[in-house]
């Protein structure tokens, strides 16, 4: 889902750039990829950085499996399901159905 898709795109650039850099980056989609063409060569392509993202994502949680974590320490606290956010009101309402398919890829 889209969720998963920003997360791919963030671990990419948070992979080859300062989190300070990734807003502007974001905000100009191309020039993101072409500077990451720039760096690795070949022509400019949204899917080879995706990629990038998504084998990011996939090494962070092989090396929390290695070091004992399960897929029940990847969710958030209890009170994030039950209390309101004072800021907006809205709890955190995505099922664990949900999150399980998310890095399907």
């Amino acid at each position: 889902g889209a969720s998963a898709k920003l997360q791919y795109l963030t671990a990419a650039a948070d992979s080859y750039m300062c989190r300070v850099a990734f807003a502007p980056a974001m905000a100009a989609l191309p020039a993101f990829v072409g500077m990451l063409m720039g760096l690795f060569g070949g022509e400019p392509d949204f899917k080879r950085v995706s990629l990038l993202g998504v084998t990011t994502v996939l090494t962070e949680q092989g090396f929390n499996r290695m070091a004992g974590l399960t897929p029940e320490d990847d969710r958030l606290p209890e009170f994030f399901v039950k209390e309101k956010s004072p800021a907006t009101g809205a709890v955190y309402d995505i099922n664990p159905y949900e999150i399980a398919v998310m890095f399907d890829v």
